[in-house]
């Protein structure tokens, strides 16, 4: 199976310079950049794509072309060209936005972090890797000097720092990104936040890198069972599929994974996988069945739920018994 393709994260936005107004003119800069939201947050890309440019014309004649402001609707216009794959068009409009707010903000402002964020993310898109790390990089020590190195802006950075490292083998260093990235989303965000286990789904990617199979194992479980109380069946089945990616592994015998017992117990019957470790168990979980009321439940699902509390029993009773 192939290595799956990690996230990077993408700034949305920048920190206004724009004065807020009460009330916009159909055409003014406001109203442009009202109707660009609107359409971003609704999916039309194309339509954010044509305000986006109504915006850029218009901040330009408003502001000057050496104006933060300009820089802003720079980016956006960025963001809305990305949005359509159109990542050779966004790299001048992502860099002219960085030297601008460069300029007008200061070298070491947290704008021109996030301008860099997105432009090492075209970067990366292009297949300009070298840009990339060097690009992101400079993002980190940006945000780091002006925020503090346990800022929510930072976790991001952090994130796609590593998924660089991550593709070009350096494990090490990915790792140590990955944990500190994960360690601000869950403080600032909760353990089931997506952003959480996307990093933990990255960091055993890391670890099955490594061949570290258990502890990729382990965080892939700690994954799974979050979609499975979430719902999110994209979330499910990347997971699931990163699990099969450990279990052909270990069959190859290229090293030691934990696996659900539900995946390896017909391995394990087979004798094509051994348990090992017998005294030392992973954390448990608790499978639920969702109905609606035990009174006047059909048979057949009472049936079912018998036949899976049975079969859960059973096959981990195969598993314990054939490590003994």
């Amino acid at each position: 199976m192939p290595l799956p393709r990690l996230p990077i994260v993408v700034a949305a936005v920048l920190a206004s310079t724009l004065a807020a107004a009460p009330v916009f003119a159909q055409n003014s800069v406001e109203a442009i950049e009202k109707r660009y939201k609107t359409f971003e947050a609704a999916g039309n890309r194309a339509g954010a794509l044509a305000e986006a440019q109504k915006l850029e014309a218009a901040v330009k004649a408003r502001s000057g072309p050496q104006s933060a402001e300009y820089a802003r609707a720079l980016f956006l216009l960025g963001n809305a060209l990305r949005e359509l794959d159109r990542h050779a068009e966004a790299e001048p409009h992502y860099r002219n936005s960085v030297a601008i707010l460069e300029k007008a903000l200061g070298p070491t402002h947290p704008n021109v972090a996030t301008a860099l964020n997105n432009l090492a993310i075209v970067y990366e898109q292009l297949g300009r890797y070298r840009d990339t790390e060097q690009t992101l990089r400079k993002a980190l020590a940006i945000t780091e000097k002006s925020l503090g190195a346990n800022h929510s802006q930072l976790a991001p950075k952090l994130n796609n720092l590593a998924v660089i490292n991550w593709r070009l083998a350096r494990y090490g260093e990915a790792e140590a990104l990955f944990k500190r990235a994960l360690a601000i989303y869950e403080r600032d965000e909760g353990p089931e936040a997506q952003v959480v286990v996307e990093t933990l789904s990255n960091l055993a990617a890391v670890y099955r890198g490594q061949r570290r199979y258990n502890e990729a194992g382990e965080l892939f479980a700690r994954v799974l069972a979050v979609a499975e109380k979430t719902g999110s069946k994209n979330l499910m089945a990347s997971t699931l599929h990163n699990l099969a990616v450990l279990r052909e592994a270990t069959l190859a015998g290229v090293g030691v994974a934990q696996l659900p017992t539900v995946m390896i117990w017909e391995d394990v019957r087979a004798g094509r996988l051994v348990h090992v470790l017998p005294q030392w168990q992973p954390r448990s979980g608790i499978v639920h069945a969702v109905f609606p009321s035990r009174r006047g439940l059909l048979p057949s699902v009472r049936a079912l739920l018998d036949f899976l509390a049975r079969e859960c029993v059973v096959r981990r009773q195969l598993v314990s018994g054939a490590a003994s």
